[in-house]
């Protein structure tokens, strides 16, 4: 009888508050695992275990979170030499000149769920001539793509964080190109139809990606990508391309040091598929680095400094460019 009183009390308990009966019959802690489950699939920002990265504008971060970025950057190239240009013939101008780049994107990855995520950006990525020698050498390219992707995670814990997914770009390079339009106003005797000034080349691209970061403490955490992506050919009847982008950054969180919220990235990326791929030959160098805000893991902000190393098609040596970025981040 005395049995099936405690067990009669047990079932009324668990109709009632099945957490507290739960608690009874196993004896864990529900109300903290629950907690912590809840708090595992609602987390902001990109911490990873201990460690609360500053991640690289432009850059995916291997993670799923609910975020908003807006980046703003501009930059110039340093020691460009650019040959003589000739137009019908006749040199116009000297081998001195510059090159000016100015990158606008905004970007929301929405988690739709704890293990996986969907994201949009539109970007548009402009470079010209800063003076009469480089605009009428090199032009005006631009470049405006919109992406589409979805991520995957494959595990997360207390020190990584490894995600795969799939991505497609939707983007047009267009090149002003004053030089032939020069040229062609000349040899038709007055502007006609073959005398275009625009070049618009489509570039569709799937891609599939994965990355992983690694909490070590607090202050220090890595983390890296791979990219494998194949685009549609720009010239009607050419080739598919197949291309590989990788990046590798070391993130440390001063504010434990320092007291001071401030975190520092240092990235080295190799890029096959540059934004202006469409102007360009070749791949492209980058070295970033990044100081950012770290006081909460709810918002970022960032000033990102990037040294590139840029083949640019009609220029023999490899062109350097420095950019300054800003860079904004709402998680949610």
């Amino acid at each position: 009888m005395k049995n099936l009183l405690i067990i009669a009390s047990l079932y009324c308990l668990a109709v009632s508050q099945p957490t507290l009966a739960q608690e009874a019959l196993t004896g864990e802690n529900v109300d903290s695992t629950e907690s912590l489950i809840q708090s595992r699939e609602a987390e902001q920002g990109p911490r990873v275990g201990k460690h609360l990265f500053s991640p690289l504008a432009g850059v995916g971060f291997p993670a799923i979170r609910t975020v908003t970025t807006a980046n703003l950057g501009a930059g110039v190239s340093t020691g460009v030499k650019i040959p003589i240009v000739e137009v019908n013939g006749k040199p116009v101008s000297a081998n001195i000149g510059s090159l000016a780049v100015l990158t606008v994107k905004a970007r929301h990855e929405q988690a739709i769920k704890p293990w996986m995520s969907f994201y949009a950006e539109y970007g548009i990525t402009g470079r010209l001539g800063t003076n009469i020698t480089s605009l009428l050498a090199q032009g005006i390219n631009t470049s405006i793509g919109f992406d589409l992707g979805w991520k995957v995670k494959i595990i997360e814990d207390d020190a990584w964080s490894i995600v795969t997914g799939l991505g497609l770009r939707d983007a047009s390079y267009v090149n002003i190109d004053a030089k032939a339009w020069a040229e062609g106003i000349i040899d038709s005797g007055g502007i006609v139809e073959s005398s275009q000034l625009f070049d618009t080349k489509p570039a569709l691209r799937v891609t599939w990606t994965g990355g992983a970061a690694h909490s070590f403490s607090r202050m220090f955490g890595l983390y890296g990508g791979l990219s494998v992506g194949l685009e549609e050919p720009k010239q009607r009847g050419g080739d598919y391309r197949v291309t590989i982008d990788a990046l590798l950054a070391l993130s440390v969180d001063w504010n434990d040091l320092t007291e001071v919220p401030i975190g520092t990235t240092l990235g080295l990326e190799y890029k096959e598929n540059p934004d202006i791929a469409g102007a360009d030959d070749g791949s492209h160098k980058n070295i970033y680095f990044r100081l950012g805000y770290t006081g909460q893991d709810e918002f970022g902000l960032g000033l990102q400094m990037q040294y590139q190393f840029v083949p640019i098609g009609g220029i023999t040596d490899q062109v350097t460019f420095i950019t300054g970025l800003l860079d904004m981040r709402f998680y949610f």
